[in-house]
Order: structure tokens, then sequence, then C-alpha cells
């Protein structure tokens, strides 16, 4: 975070942003967020240089550059834009910019007396408070929260997966033999119930055939049956008519 401020100051600051200083980011999202900071004060995007993972910083404004540790916090990525943003808001030709936002804040600065270093001062706070109450109001830091709380819960879960493992592996040295026995009989007993299904199969295609075959005997016996009743009370009808 630089090398102005005394460890007073960071212990005080990370109290007051407990939460940014509390959420991670990723080293992939870190870009994104400094590029909606950088839009929104009119700055150019920052680049990045990678080091260590120490969970400190730099800044250089010359460079236009930041230095942050790998997976910083929300809180250490605000904290080093924001000496970028303080580095063009106190030049006085931030008075005349044509962002709103960086003209307000010069303004802000220029009334007041700065007290402290002129990195870590009563200036820097302005800047820095600024930035956090915007980044908030942006939910910048929710996507942040639910990868990490994800995350968390997938490390759990991989160090319980491993923890039974080494119990499984300790209490029943024997237990790959016992699982290698049971898919044996599984297999078997898959082989047996696909025979047997086989056996099924073909006895269904053997009782659907011979009472098909009954069924069409039936229907064409009930056919000739019908023909004859017919004949008959034809026959029956003309008797009567004839008496």
């Amino acid at each position: 975070m630089g090398q102005y401020a005394s460890r007073g100051y960071y212990d005080h600051e990370r109290k007051i942003h407990s939460e940014a200083y509390g959420t991670g980011v990723y080293d992939e999202d870190a870009p994104k967020i400094l590029r909606k900071l950088a839009k929104h004060w009119g700055l150019k995007e920052p680049s990045i240089r990678w080091y260590s993972n120490w969970g400190s910083g730099s800044a250089s404004s010359w460079k236009n550059e930041l230095r942050l540790s790998h997976n910083p916090s929300m809180g250490l990525v605000i904290h080093e834009f924001a000496h970028l943003l303080h580095a063009k808001a106190r030049g006085s030709s931030s008075l005349h910019s044509d962002n709103k936002h960086v003209k307000e804040l010069s303004e802000a600065l220029f009334r007041i007396q700065n007290r402290g270093t002129s990195h870590h001062g009563l200036h820097f706070d302005v800047v820095l408070n600024r930035v956090h109450v915007y980044a908030k109001s942006k939910g910048y830091w929710k996507p942040q929260l639910d990868k990490w709380q994800t995350k968390r819960e997938e490390d759990i879960r991989k160090k319980k997966d491993e923890k039974a493992k080494e119990f499984v592996a300790k209490a029943y040295p024997h237990l790959r033999e016992v699982v290698a026995e049971k898919i044996e009989k599984t297999k078997a007993e898959i082989e047996k119930k696909e025979a047997a299904k086989a056996r099924y199969a073909k006895k269904l295609q053997y009782y659907q055939k011979l009472y098909g075959t009954k069924t069409k005997k039936a229907n064409r016996s009930i056919a000739a049956l019908k023909r004859a009743l017919s004949r008959y009370e034809a026959q029956s009808q003309e008797n009567v008519e004839g008496m």
C-alpha cells in the first residue's frame, strides 16, 4: 500500500472498510473492477503488475500502474486505485476537468486543508472514501463474495472427501478387494437378469403369435356363425310369411 503511512493508518483503514478488506478478488476480476472505476472517474485504465501473495500493493501515477499481490482484497484494489485518482484530483487542472466527478472531487480537496502525509493524509481519505462509496453503491464486491463463498464451500467439500478417503484407507485396507468382489457379483447378476429377460421376450413372442392365430380363427368362426344365423333368421321369416 505504499511506504509513507504508518501501520496504524492501515489498521484504521481496515477497521473502517472491513467489508471491502474481507472480500477477496480473483486475479482475472481485478482488471474488470479497475476498468469500471477508471471509466467513472475519467482515468485511463491502469495496468497491473502482479507479485507475491502478501496482501500488499503500491501505485505509480506517472506509470499509471498498480502493483498488486495475487488474489488481492477489494479494499486493496480500491486503495491503490484511490492513489491514482488522488494524484489526478489534487492537480489544479482537475478544477477544469471535463469529468464532473473528478471536478467535484478536486473542488472538495481545494476547500480542505490537508493533514498527515501527502500520500496518506486527509485529502487521500476524502478520495478513498468516495471510491469506496461508489464501488459499494454499484455492488462491485457482491459477485466476488459469491465466488469466494462457492470456492470456500468447494474447498470444505474437498477436505471432507480427502479425510473420508484417508479414514477408509486406514480403517478398511481390504476395501478394494471387497468392492471388486461386489462389482463382479453385480455384473454376474446383471448377466443373469439379461438372460432371463431374453427368455421372457421369446416366450412373449411365441404366445403373442399363438394367441394371435387363435384369435384370428375365433374371429373367422364367429363371422361364419353370424352369417349362418342370418340365413336361419331369413328362412324362418319366409316360412312365417308362407303359412
